[in-house]
């Protein structure tokens, strides 16, 4: 039987900064004393839960599992007696990790936790700005956001909006070529690519007919913000998802081009959590608070 909790917390430190002398300092225990409780933990799981090396530490497969366990377990524990109707910004408390794409992140997820954290301020915020694909249980994320297609059988997903993809140009390009008549006139004009993409699809929004066109180009690239700069230089007309240009278009710096199309390939933006039925009250809150809060601003 499990007698020390701080031995299971110990353990989940351990895996978040794969070093048992750094989980030991975190919990003010020395690399000696964390050792021996990590051991003391294992034997009384009956698995080895970590393989040791000089350098760091990693989880075994029983390890894994024991980590997801074990969050649950303490979860429930930090919550115990609170309910609905006594949640305040003084029973709400604890970690949270959250990953989401960087540039969205910084647009729009690091400005809603700020409001966030105003009001539930004992709250531990851990926001992880990576476009690269993660795995949420391994890396032990609490919610991730995502604008790609939705892989995660093992997740529950809850949609934030649609994300939608326009077309938009620098003023300096407008006022030097003008704006194309149509989608086929795209082909008449400069086109920045992102990527190798050079057949674009668009929806017409009221007659939902969608059209192709092959466009001309004298710039790509793999990056979206350096398609984004270019446009703004007045090089050319690029594809870009709204969210990311919002601003610049309220603000003038970049104009909607063909409004009536939108990009005919649509991915949503999603939340995903590992499973709402153990979803930790700080957590509930959080999701609950982000689709809220990023589509108010999004509107």
């Amino acid at each position: 039987m499990l007698e020390n909790l701080t031995d299971l917390r110990l353990f989940v430190e351990i895996a978040r900064l794969s070093s048992i002398s750094a989980a030991g300092k975190k919990l003010h225990f020395s690399p000696a004393v964390a050792s021996k409780r990590l051991q003391r933990l294992e034997e009384t799981l009956g698995v080895l839960l970590v393989n040791r090396t000089t350098r760091q530490v990693s989880l075994t497969e029983e390890g894994q599992n024991s980590l997801n366990k074990a969050l649950i377990i303490l979860d429930a524990v930090d919550e115990l007696g609170i309910t609905q109707n006594s949640i305040s910004s003084k029973t709400v408390k604890g970690r949270i990790r959250i990953s989401s794409p960087a540039s969205f992140g910084r647009k729009y997820v690091a400005p809603s936790l700020s409001k966030f954290l105003s009001q539930y301020p004992r709250v531990n915020i851990e926001l992880i700005l990576d476009d690269m694909k993660t795995d949420l249980l391994k890396e032990g994320i609490d919610l991730a956001i995502t604008i790609a297609p939705i892989q995660e059988s093992n997740f529950i997903i809850r949609k934030i909006m649609e994300n939608r993809k326009i077309l938009v140009a620098g003023e300096s390009y407008i006022d030097q070529h003008g704006k194309p008549a149509d989608l086929q006139d795209l082909g008449n004009h400069n086109a920045l690519i992102l990527g190798d993409y050079a057949r674009w699809s668009f929806i017409h929004k009221r007659t939902m007919h969608e059209e192709n066109v092959t466009v001309k180009s004298n710039f790509s690239s793999n990056s979206g913000e350096a398609t984004v700069a270019a446009s703004k230089a007045g090089l050319g007309i690029c594809i870009k998802s709204f969210w990311d240009v919002k601003d610049d278009l309220e603000n003038g710096v970049l104009i909607h081009v063909l409004p009536e199309y939108e990009h005919s390939r649509k991915i949503d933006i999603n939340i995903l959590f590992p499973s709402k039925d153990f979803l930790p009250i700080r957590t509930r809150l959080l999701l609950d608070f982000l689709v809220a809060d990023i589509r108010c601003m999004l509107d």
